[in-house]
């Protein structure tokens, strides 16, 4: 390849690295393994935090992390879902609700960053089943009722093997559409300087079936031939030779050892979940608890600003709700939990500090501490470790 003329991003969703390349030195993807072996690669790639999907992928398509959008050169997709306490009441963002809050995505990037598609000023650009698409001329599905109607298909048809095919193959085939007939798409007859893709069905059958189920591995292969015929379309449309194709994973995925009830322990604390309509006087938010768990807790607000959500301080964390409780030992009750962090409620997007806590043996702690001053790339940070022994993350 000589000069590139056009790109094409492909994420395919949920894919852990070292199986990706278990299948490919298999020889079970050799469309992958043509573009690895034509072009560069990397083996040691780690994905932004927190790995799901949507924060992994803004990061992808921007280049910027998760910060605060409204000051820093970053983008504002903190969680798949997530709460914005600068609202006066909060809100609650769900970007897989059935009202498809999916569709405020691209606004809730903010202002400071760009999508890939924002940056190539000139040319046609297009996305095809790919939600974070700021900038494009042309995106798949083109209405809601489309979108509802592949999103039933994809999670709630009978016959997985043949839905999921279907999908693959779409994203594909309307992407070599794009290519073939142009006009149809965009105002001009030119194909896509710039297409995003999205292979989400391999997240949904790991969420339904786990990353060791045969039809896990089948739909990867699947992937990897609607892939060859993307290539042996573009071959055939005189593109391929000047078309940059990256094919990256959003994050990886690991396999749970248990599943509990987390209403269970929340509510022997006092705690209650807040919704904006059915439950205003809940006091906590459970954004995300997965690998990694993400809670909001209701400072003490003043008699004006009762709808307001203050972050709450140290000491009212360590005495909280109706129950009294120290939330800082008593979340370490949740099953699996080992390590926890907190901000100083004095924190600010330049400076602060970020509390950590490790519980160890016999219901001891480890501590310590993260400084950072500064916003993008004159941000530093200092690790503070609380026992010149005892790394609270773990790693010595």
């Amino acid at each position: 390849m000589n000069n590139v003329n056009r790109i094409i991003l492909c994420i395919i969703d949920d894919v852990r690295a070292t199986q990706f390349l278990e299948l490919i030195n298999k020889g079970l993807l050799p469309n992958c393994k043509r573009l690895m072996e034509s072009g560069m690669h990397s083996m040691n790639c780690v994905t932004d935090f927190p790995s799901i999907t949507y924060p992994t992928q803004v990061s992808t398509i921007t280049g910027t992390y998760t910060g605060d959008y409204r000051k820093e050169p970053c983008h504002g997709i903190p969680l798949f879902n997530w709460m914005g306490r600068d609202y006066n009441r909060p809100i609650l963002r769900n970007y897989g609700a059935k009202d498809l809050q999916i569709y405020k995505i691209n606004k809730d990037l903010g202002q400071n960053c760009q999508t890939i598609c924002e940056m190539i000023e000139e040319g046609n650009k297009t996305s095809i089943t790919q939600y974070i698409n700021r900038g494009v001329d042309y995106f798949y599905p083109d209405n809601k009722r489309k979108l509802v109607l592949f999103y039933l298909l994809i999670n709630y048809y009978n016959n997985v093997k043949t839905i999921i095919k279907y999908a693959n193959s779409l994203v594909v085939h309307k992407l070599l559409d794009n290519f073939k007939k142009p006009k149809r798409y965009f105002d001009t007859n030119e194909p896509p300087i710039c297409s995003l893709i999205w292979f989400m069905s391999s997240d949904v059958l790991m969420h339904q079936y786990g990353n060791e189920s045969m039809l896990y591995k089948l739909n990867l292969l699947h992937i990897d031939r609607v892939i060859g015929d993307l290539l042996e379309g573009l071959e055939q449309l005189g593109y391929l030779e000047d078309t940059a194709i990256a094919i990256t994973a959003d994050h990886g995925n690991y396999k749970a050892n248990k599943v509990g009830n987390m209403n269970l322990v929340l509510s022997s604390l006092g705690l209650t979940n807040y919704h904006p309509r059915k439950y205003k006087g809940g006091n906590m938010d459970l954004a995300e608890f997965g690998g990694v768990g993400f809670f909001n807790f209701k400072g003490n607000t003043s008699s004006t600003q009762k709808t307001l959500w203050n972050h709450p301080t140290i000491k009212e964390l360590k005495n909280y709700g109706p129950k009294k409780v120290n939330l800082l030992k008593q979340l370490f009750k949740i099953e699996g939990t080992t390590l926890m962090y907190y901000p100083k409620r004095t924190n600010s997007s330049h400076k602060g500090e970020v509390l950590l806590k490790r519980k160890i043996n016999h219901g001891k702690y480890i501590r310590g501490i993260l400084e950072y001053h500064g916003t993008g790339e004159n941000m530093k940070t200092r690790y503070i470790k609380e026992n010149s022994e005892k790394d609270v993350f773990g790693y010595y």
